[in-house]
Order: structure tokens, then C-alpha cells, then sequence
């Protein structure tokens, strides 16, 4: 039955914004996001407990804990044709309802039963001794404790004298499962002897003179036969029933079911074989996709999907009978195909320690939000190759979230750190809709960064007791140092012995750029040059002029002065 109620919250700034933070709601229920409303064709009794967060427009918000109690629908289960009885004969039949909320209250609210006959209210129980025979119809009422109603017609045929009062139609079996029933009869004088005297019983089942019929039944059908009663003054009569012995119960839908569409309706109908119809359908287990429910009196799954995502639910259908069987489904959900996506501002090559921003854009508007991230991954082209950990993106680590909102038609920026080691940094991508991944190898990029001559960051000269101390701090993409030349320039009025000086640099650079604690640094390095004067004073020198290379070429040259 269709369910729905509003939610309430008071205080903040409206608009109010509602979803649900913790537990389940039952299947077939949702929450609307902006107004709060839980509504929904339940499809699963049960009590459910969820949380509920509301959020004003201030982002200020509140959760409260609900439970929510789920009845299944009220029925009468009785069989519409009772047992028989006989004139001056007590009866006593319960009649039986399943679903609802018990407690359950009882009326007859259309014909009459016998005279002599009464419902009782709180029971259901139809008993009395009748004092006419004839068949009597009517009608029965029952109410459960929430106010649901049901309502079914009933005959009772009551006979003069000796009566069988098993109806005619027996209650069906099922092939390879064990049936047991007793006919009855009544008036006449007991003890009764019971037999078949035309047609046969299914096979596997027999005949008692007690009045049973007992066995498992190894074939379907519908199987008439007569069964006499005779009482002990050698009255007898005689009755034709029905017996169906139905197949074994199973679903016969195919386990992968068709794939829907989001926003498209969507429609499949489950199918069942053998048991004894009609049949009710539920799920018992997994999950539909949202705006997706399942009808338990025809079994057609139909809505029109709101997300997107593949499904796994378990189906379980009962008989007439309650017999059950069961099965589960595979159910993907798609979207429609986004426009055309492209990434823009990636170049093919870049420098070393470069901040590229680059963006995801769609041929048109889409309309629904794209979600998606952005990968790098990195393969060194160096002289001693490692990682470059700063290469990233610039809100921290190797993976980017970004978004396209519904009907735009660009993303929000990204932005990438280059690094300082030679090589081939990649992107992948990734898109998703409402749930469903979106194809998007197309999108990936590569940037080359090549190697490259020693670039210098800084220099700078300090004195000492005995002469002085150049610092050097730069990267080289290779991770390669050969060689660093100095030129002195000397002090006003000073003269120099020796203005140039160069010093391999291949043993030390080999020795930093394997070591494990430059990884973390890319291709930078500090480089720490001490300069002693073994004649006259280090302050006549004014400045340092340094040029450093690697197997790739020279630095341009960065000058120092004290």
C-alpha cells in the first residue's frame, strides 16, 4: 500500500536540504531531498531503523534516529469454500488472515451463515450446530489493529444425515513433497469406513479406509476420483473431488535481466513455473535501483531509474501453497551517452618545475553531473632514475576530484606540479554519472619532460677564518652532476694568483642522486663548495661567478658577491 509522510525541522535558514546518514529505508521508500517527504509502495515488511540529517542553507544541520515498522498486506487465507457440515451436527472452522498488524477482529458484514451458527469477534472461529441443511453465503470482515480491512465470500454447504464434509476440491500438492489430509464426515452413526470407489488418487499417494490420503506425489496433474463414506448402520454417500498436484515451484525469468536506462522507464516481468498460482512476489534480499520497485501481485519490476550502478537482488516468490522459491538477478543500469569529452590545456612537453592547470570539457551540456578524478602516474628518464614525489597536483598526492555540474560544459580546474626529474608523467581518467562509470580512456594524456642542463636556483658566499664557503642550490633533471667551473673576480685593488678553478662533480653527484634521502627531492640538490686560501687573504675575492654541468650540457652561469 502506498506510504507517505513529511518530515519537519524548525530553526536555521530555509531551504531545508534531507537525506538519510545511517540504515536502510524499505525497499520501495525513498526521501525527497528538498522536501523532506518519505514516501514510496513499500515491498518489504519488517521494522527498519534509519537516521535522518536535515541541512539549511547555512549548512547548519541536525540528524534524528527513526523506526519505521512495515506490516505485509492484509488477507483472508481461508479457502472460500469451507469444510461441509451436518444437520445436528456441532462445527467449528477458524477462519485465518495473514499480513497486517494482528490483532485481528472479525464480522460477518454481507449473508448469513446458519442458523445456529456465530462468528465469533476476536477469533475468527465459525462454530455452531446447524439445524437446516441448504448452502449459505456470505460475506466476512476482517479488521486488523491499524485499520486495514479484507474482505472475502464464503460457502458453507450443511447436509441431512450422513455428510461428507471435506469440500470437493482437496487442497493441492506439490510433486516431491509429502502430503497428508483426512477427509471428514459427519452425521450418520460413527465410526465411518472410507473408500475410493471410481477414478485414482496421484501416483505416489494412497487411500486410507480412515479417511486419509497420504505420500509424496511423483506426477503433475489434475486428478478427479470418488470417495464413499459408509456408516455403521450401512449408510453411505458419495462425493467427487478434485486433487491438483502441481509441478515443483521455480522462476523461470533468466538470472541476468535486461539493462535499464536512467531517467528511461523501465519494465520486466519475473515468471515462475509450477506450485499452485496465484503467486506473490517480493524482494529478500539486495538492492533495487532507486525509483525501482517490484509488484507482488504480478511480479513486473517497473520505475524509472534515478541512479545508475550494476544490481544484485534476490527475488523470492511463494504459491498459493507457501511454497517458496528463489532466485537472484543481475540488473545494470546505464546512462545515456555523454557528448564528447576532451581535456584541454596539457601539453605535450613541459620544463621542470613548471604548475600546468588543465580542465575536462563536454562537446554540449550533459544532463546529469559528471564526477570525476584525474590519476598521475610517472616513469623516471633518468641517468639514476627514482619517482619524483613532487610531482602532483597541487591540492597534495597523485590523485584530483573534479566536476562537471549538469548541463555545463567545463570542469573545474586542475592544477599539476612538473616536478624536477626527466621523464613521462601520465594521466588517466575517470567520469561517473549517477552511479555509473563513464567510458573515458580517451582522455589520457602524457607530458614529456626531457632532460635538461643543471639549472641554479641560488648561490650564495659566506667567509670563514681561512677563506670562504660556496653554497649552490639547483636541480638537474637527469639526476646527473659531471662538473662545476668558478671564476673568482677580485677585490678592488687586489690582484688573484688563480681566477678559475673547475672540479668534478661526478663521484659526489653519483653519491647523492643513490642515495635513498634524495628521492624526495626530485633532481634538487645543495651543493656545498669550501674554498681555503693557502696564500695571501680570501677577502681579495669579491665574488664567484658558477657554471655547472651534466652529461646534457651547462647551467648559465649565476654570479655572488660578498
Amino acid at each position: 500500500m502506498p506510504y507517505s509522510i513529511t518530515l519537519a525541522a524548525s530553526g536555521g535558514t530555509p531551504p531545508y536540504l534531507w537525506t538519510v546518514s545511517n540504515g536502510t529505508l524499505p525497499l520501495g521508500v525513498t526521501l525527497a531531498a528538498a522536501s523532506g517527504i518519505l514516501s514510496g509502495n513499500p515491498q518489504s515488511a519488517g521494522t527498519f531503523s534509519f537516521t535522518v540529517k536535515v541541512s539549511d542553507s547555512a549548512s547548519l544541520s541536525a540528524s534524528q534516529t527513526f523506526i519505521l515498522t512495515m506490516a505485509s498486506g492484509l488477507a483472508i487465507s481461508t479457502p472460500p469454500l469451507l469444510p461441509g457440515a451436518s444437520v445436528g451436527v456441532a462445527y467449528s472452522q477458524t477462519l485465518t488472515a495473514v499480513g497486517g498488524t494482528s490483532p485481528y477482529q472479525w464480522l460477518v458484514n454481507g449473508g448469513s451463515p446458519p442458523t445456529s451458527m456465530a462468528l465469533n469477534l476476536t477469533t475468527g472461529v465459525l462454530s455452531g450446530t446447524p439445524a437446516t441443511s441448504g448452502t449459505f453465503m456470505f460475506t466476512v470482515l476482517v479488521t486488523d489493529n491499524a485499520g486495514s480491512r479484507a474482505t472475502q465470500q464464503f460457502t458453507l454447504i450443511v447436509a441431512s444425515g450422513l455428510a461428507i464434509i471435506t469440500g470437493a476440491d482437496l487442497p493441492s500438492a506439490t510433486i516431491q513433497h509429502a502430503y497428508s489430509l483426512t477427509l471428514n464426515a459427519a452425521g450418520g452413526k460413527p465410526p465411518y469406513t472410507w473408500a475410493s470407489t471410481a477414478g485414482s488418487v496421484p501416483p505416489g499417494l494412497k487411500f486410507g479406509s480412515d479417511g486419509s490420503i497420504t505420500g509424496t506425489p511423483i506426477t503433475a496433474g489434475t486428478y478427479h476420483f470418488t470417495v464413499q463414506v459408509t456408516d455403521q448402520t450401512s449408510a453411505s454417500v458419495k462425493q467427487e473431488v478434485t486433487l491438483i498436484v502441481a509441478a515443483t515451484l521455480t522462476i523461470t525469468t533468466p538470472q541476468t535481466l535486461p539493462r535499464g536506462t536512467v531517467g528511461t522507464p523501465y519494465s520486466q516481468t519475473f515468471a515462475a513455473s509450477g506450485g499452485q498460482t496465484p503467486y506473490t512476489w517480493s524482494i529478500s534480499g539486495g538492492t533495487l535501483p532507486a525509483g525501482v520497485t517490484l509488484s507482488a501481485s504480478t511480479g513486473v519490476l517497473a520505475g524509472t531509474p534515478t541512479s545508475g550502478g550494476n544490481f544484485s537482488v534476490n527475488v523470492q516468490v511463494v504459491d498459493n501453497a507457501r511454497l517458496t522459491a528463489s532466485q537472484t538477478f543481475s540488473l545494470s543500469i546505464g546512462v545515456p551517452p555523454p557528448p564528447k569529452a576532451t581535456v584541454t590545456g596539457v601539453p605535450g612537453t613541459s620544463t621542470a618545475a613548471q604548475q600546468i592547470t588543465f580542465g575536462v570539457n563536454l562537446a554540449s551540456g550533459y544532463a546529469y553531473v559528471i564526477k570525476g578524478t584525474a590519476t598521475i602516474s610517472f616513469e623516471p628518464d633518468a641517468v639514476n632514475p627514482a619517482d619524483d614525489q613532487t610531482i602532483q597536483f597541487s591540492t597534495g598526492g597523485r590523485t584530483a576530484s573534479f566536476t562537471i555540474p549538469a548541463n555545463a560544459t567545463q570542469s573545474s580546474q586542475i592544477a599539476l606540479q612538473t616536478g624536477s626529474v626527466s621523464g613521462t608523467i601520465t594521466l588517466t581518467f575517470a567520469l561517473q554519472a549517477v552511479g555509473v562509470d563513464l567510458d573515458a580512456s580517451s582522455l589520457s594524456q602524457t607530458i614529456k619532460i626531457a632532460r635538461a642542463a643543471p639549472a641554479i636556483e641560488s648561490v650564495n658566499v659566506t667567509r670563514s677564518a681561512s677563506g670562504f664557503t660556496i653554497q649552490v642550490q639547483g636541480l638537474s633533471t637527469p639526476r646527473e652532476l659531471t662538473e662545476v667551473n668558478l671564476h673568482f673576480t677580485a677585490a678592488t685593488g687586489a690582484n688573484l694568483q688563480t681566477t678559475d678553478l673547475t672540479e668534478s662533480l661526478t663521484a659526489v653527484g653519483k653519491q647523492w642522486y643513490q642515495s635513498s634521502a634524495s628521492a624526495q627531492f626530485g633532481s634538487q640538490f645543495i651543493l656545498v663548495l669550501p674554498i681555503t686560501a693557502s696564500q695571501g687573504s680570501a677577502t681579495a675575492v669579491s665574488g664567484v661567478s658558477v657554471v655547472l654541468k651534466n652529461s646534457t650540457g651547462d647551467s648559465p652561469k649565476v654570479s655572488a658577491t660578498f
